[in-house]
């Protein structure tokens, strides 16, 4: 019976049925005759049907990211000792990063932070240091070159780096992250529902290194009854 606190499977249930809601909806107020549709809502008929293509590939992509569970056993056994880790991501990802602190404090009992890539210089910076690791979700996407330079801002204050990443992300962090962790590529309104698997396996890694009880957390319930 499971009975981990930490659940992947509400977390991406969640992710998934808001991309689904969101194609359904789109969806529903164009009609099914193209005949009567203007190109741009034809075009956005084939965005809808094409995102319907990503959520069926989902599942295959979900399980090429847990058979990561050893690297990233491995990455949470070369930093074990670390005082805690921050998480950053951008746009999509930016909940990502949020959700890889949340489990990470939950069940390691480890200070962890998620912030906005975006908003490394607005204070969050300060924290770098070496023995705190920083966490990016930098899929090879859209905004992947802002994300390289937060990277190289970090590396460049001696900040240990831990890179979520797909496509050709690897070429490029090569010798910048310390530990690459390469995901399947997607599109980008699904990569954040694939981005959070590593994050949460990184939680559960660690948690079990440091000797946590991961099926119940200290002080946690698996429901809240009261404000």
């Amino acid at each position: 019976m499971r009975i981990a606190y930490a659940a992947v499977q509400s977390e991406l249930r969640q992710g998934i049925a808001a991309v689904n809601v969101r194609i359904r909806e789109q969806r529903r107020v164009l009609t099914s005759d193209t005949r009567q549709l203007s190109w741009v809502d034809w075009l956005q008929q084939q965005a809808a049907n094409g995102r319907d293509d990503a959520l069926e590939a989902l599942p295959a992509q979900i399980e090429a990211a847990l058979e990561l569970s050893d690297q990233i056993k491995e990455i949470a056994k070369k930093y074990v000792d670390a005082n805690g880790m921050l998480f950053f991501g951008r746009q999509f990802n930016f909940p990502v990063a949020l959700e890889g602190a949340l489990k990470m404090k939950e069940i390691t009992y480890l200070f962890a932070e998620g912030h906005p890539s975006a908003e490394l210089k607005h204070g969050v910076i300060a924290l770098i240091r070496p023995d705190l690791p920083s966490v990016f979700i930098a899929p090879d996407d859209s905004v992947f070159s802002k994300n390289l330079n937060n990277i190289e801002q970090v590396k460049a204050r001696k900040g240990p780096v831990i890179a979520v990443t797909s496509g050709n992300g690897p070429k490029h962090l090569k010798g910048i992250a310390n530990e690459i962790i390469v995901l399947p590529e997607a599109p980008e309104y699904v990569m954040p529902i694939l981005a959070v698997v590593p994050l949460q396996l990184l939680a559960y890694h660690l948690a079990v290194e440091l000797g946590r009880d991961v099926d119940k957390p200290r002080n946690l319930a698996k429901s809240v009854t009261v404000e």
